[in-house]
């Protein structure tokens, strides 16, 4: 194209023209870079998408939180920031009959770890460990007990500290974060090992026994609930209730201030039966004669329990702390068992004790009389096999028989009587099942029967069966406190009382929320029937095989036992023994194991207890009230 020159018309004209020129200028510039980068936006395109849907999701996620779920996260917030803490109550305390205390709470100071403020704990475990003398990993193994949502409440880690180790934990405070001197509250045992067996322990709650409860009581890992005895039976009542601290922490977990509190409830308070004096009078006979065994001591009345022995015994105050597990080692496989409640949880032929049942039986059948005489010519032939007696007693009627303990005797009415017969009158005594004492881990005792042995031991029943049966020997088998109550019913012409340790509990305002009341059965056997077994066992004591129990303090009635014993030379020692004869009052039953005749073993025991209970105070009375009644006036008279 040729340019082409002319003169300008005007001075402006020069400017519109370069104006022209620009604008012509840019549209074509323009034209041109379309075309060349006409691909470009399909480009950029699969760059932005990403970064669109990332912002998207952002500003959803920020409607959500700051609008949709505004209120629970404030709730949230203000649950981080306000901690409950719960306060775990006193546990109610358990008396005697006069109020003594047998078991309380009480503080002292503990080393404890709070889990929520523990800092560099490798160090501070290992330094805790140090001054307390444990290993870094026992410490581990208690914290690991406890659920986060608890973080905020000390952790008992040693207690009952000294002061030398407080005063050591407290010069170390900084270089012990998280750690804590705190008072804590632990069961008390004011006599220790009295009753132990009876009374229980406490300890921290298991797993399992957490998961069966705590749907329906507030109860969370670390509490501490009755595991064994009377502190098991009733622990619901002795619990208490929670209270709950509101603590306001910071952003670190530190307590800053406090928004408030809910009081616990006291645990409420459990009255027995029992009778310390008696209790450690009973104790101090059994454990005097250096067996394994027993004491029963019960009203026959009602079935209270005044007394309930177990030798050897052990401390229930090594529960209340951590138990090392070298002490729990020691206890578990000593080979005398001081864990074992030998009054209610063992199982023990009753020996000749049983033939008090073996002559109800046949006098209630009218097999024989109180007059019937039975020739002792030393041993009964059975089967081509010999039953031996103690003795060769001639001519005796049943009176002289239960005196002097004839087996030659009992073994023939036994005979008479039936081994179903016989098995269905110890049933009506309460052998074979359970007494209904209020205390766990009673044992249900043994009646056989044909059916039984041939279940169990796969052979037919024997007449010698039989027989054995008849002494109190063979498979049967009775617990002490079976014993107390099948004697009970001898005493009381018939009635057999539930054993029992309740007296009443009362809440922390002192009103009753509970009362025992006294339950029986009626034995369905005659008084008179059982008068003539009375006056044997009172001619036992008088000139028979419980002569040890003459005393002067009251009348006595009594029947011996010296049972099989697989495990060891020596017969288990048995005596069954009530007063006063006159007016029945108290049963008294003593077993000891591998320690010979009744007579000479047991028989010193149960005088000891006896002798106790009766003799008079300094203002003339007595656990029962009063000693003893006229000869003249008979069992069937006072009632």
């Amino acid at each position: 194209m040729a340019l082409e020159l002319r003169p300008f018309r005007s001075p402006l004209e020069p400017a519109f023209a370069l104006r022209g020129d620009l604008e012509q200028y840019l549209e074509n510039a323009t034209l041109e870079a379309g075309r060349r980068d006409d691909r470009v936006p399909r480009r950029a395109g699969w760059f932005y998408l990403p970064l669109v849907l990332v912002v998207t999701v952002l500003v959803g996620r920020l409607w959500q939180l700051q609008i949709a779920s505004a209120d629970w996260h404030l709730a949230q917030a203000r649950l981080n920031r306000v901690r409950s803490i719960p306060i775990p109550p006193p546990r109610g305390v358990i008396v005697d009959r006069n109020g003594q205390t047998l078991a309380t709470s009480v503080a002292h100071y503990a080393a404890a770890i709070v889990p929520a403020e523990l800092r560099d704990s490798p160090n501070t475990l290992l330094l805790l460990g140090r001054l307390l003398g444990m290993k870094p990993s026992e410490i581990e193994a208690i914290l690991r007990a406890r659920p986060n949502q608890r973080g905020f409440v000390p952790v008992p880690i040693k207690q009952n500290l000294t002061p030398e180790l407080m005063a050591a934990l407290e010069e170390n405070r900084v270089r012990l974060p998280g750690v804590v001197v705190a008072p804590v509250l632990v069961r008390k045992y004011p006599h220790p090992s009295l009753a132990a067996h009876m009374l229980g322990y406490t300890g921290e709650i298991g797993p399992g026994e957490l998961q069966r409860r705590k749907a329906a009581e507030d109860l969370a890992p670390g509490d501490v609930i009755g595991q064994l005895g009377l502190e098991r039976k009733y622990d619901r009542a002795l619990l208490g209730a929670k209270g709950s601290l509101l603590v306001e922490t910071d952003a670190r977990g530190n307590a800053i201030g406090r928004f408030g509190s809910r009081a616990e409830r006291v645990g409420r308070s459990v009255k027995l039966t029992l009778d310390t004096r008696l209790q450690l009078e009973a104790e101090a006979a059994l454990g005097a004669m250096g067996r394994p065994g027993a004491v029963v001591l019960m009203r026959v009345r009602d079935g209270e329990l005044l007394a309930l022995a177990s030798n050897p015994t052990f401390d229930s105050n090594l529960f209340s702390a951590h138990l090392k597990p070298a002490t729990w080692r020691a206890l578990a496989t000593n080979d005398r068992h001081p864990m074992l409640n030998r009054a209610t949880g063992a199982m023990y032929p009753p020996g000749s004790t049983f033939k008090l049942i073996t002559a109800a039986a046949a006098l209630d059948l009218g097999l024989i009389t109180h007059t019937s005489t039975i020739v002792c010519a030393g041993s009964i032939e059975l089967g081509g096999r010999e039953f031996r007696c103690t003795g060769r007693h001639g001519g005796l009627m049943l009176a002289p028989a239960l005196a002097k303990s004839c087996n030659v005797f009992f073994m023939t009415i036994g005979r008479r009587v039936g081994a179903e017969r016989l098995a269905s009158y110890a049933r009506r005594f309460g052998l074979g099942g359970r007494t209904g004492v209020d205390l766990p881990g009673e044992a249900r005792g043994l009646v056989p029967d044909g059916d039984w042995k041939l279940r169990r031991v796969r052979e037919a029943w024997f007449p010698g069966d039989t027989l054995n049966m008849a002494l109190g020997q063979g498979y049967v088998l009775a617990t002490p406190l079976q014993i107390a109550r099948a004697l009970s019913a001898v005493a009381t012409g018939g009635r057999l009382p539930v054993p029992h340790f309740l007296r009443e509990i009362r809440n922390a305002e002192g009103e009753v929320a509970q009362r025992f009341t006294a339950e029986h059965q009626s034995l369905g056997i005659a008084d008179a029937v059982l008068a003539h077994i009375r006056r044997g066992m009172r001619q036992a004591v008088v000139e028979g095989t419980a002569q040890a129990l003459n005393t002067d303090v009251v009348t006595v009635a009594a029947k011996t036992g010296s049972s099989q014993n697989t495990a060891g030379p020596r017969t288990h020692a048995w005596i069954a023994a009530y007063a006063p004869y006159e007016h029945p009052q108290l049963v008294c039953v003593v077993l000891m194991e591998n320690a010979g005749h009744g007579g000479e073993a047991a028989a010193p025991v149960a005088r000891r207890v006896l002798e106790a209970a009766f003799r008079p105070r300094a203002d003339g009375s007595t656990v029962v009230g009063r000693a003893s009644l006229p000869d003249s006036q008979t069992a069937s008279d006072v009632r």
